[in-house]
Order: C-alpha cells, then structure tokens, then sequence
C-alpha cells in the first residue's frame, strides 16, 4: 500500500498514512492503518448508503412507483364516493 517507514528507536515498520479519496463526494481521507482499513472507500456511513442506493436502484425505486399507483387509486375512488 504505503512506502514503508522504520521507528527511529526500536526499527520496527511502522505504517504511514495515505490520502485516498472518497469514491461518492470526493474527499480525502487519512487511510492510517491499523486505525483505518487500508482498503477503506467511503468517508462516511452517508457515503456508504448512497454508493449502495447507486449499486442496487431498483429496489427502492419499484416500490415507490407501487405506492404512487395505490395512492392514485386511492384518490379516485375518494373523488368518486365523495360525488
């Protein structure tokens, strides 16, 4: 992933932090293992839903245009008992 880089003291690895960008809005990031997954892709859980969203459209969207049609045969047949 990173370059690696050595403690002064002890010479052990030590993992350097890395910017990436969030792949929905755009920001960067601190990918700073072992706090952070190194393969980490969204900034925030917000991010995270919209990439979803984007990735699987139908299923909301179907049911959206089921409740749409209930809603207007709803309506008529209030307009038509109202009458």
């Amino acid at each position: 992933m990173g370059a690696k880089c050595y403690c002064v003291t002890c010479h052990q690895p030590v993992a350097v932090p890395v910017l990436r960008k969030c792949a929905v809005c755009g920001v960067e990031m601190v990918i700073q293992p072992p706090r952070t997954r190194s393969n980490r892709k969204y900034c925030s859980d917000a991010c995270s839903s919209k990439a979803y969203r984007r990735r699987h459209p139908g299923k909301n969207g179907q049911r959206l245009a089921e409740l749409e049609r209930e809603n207007a045969r709803l309506r008529a047949e209030l307009e038509r008992r109202a009458k």
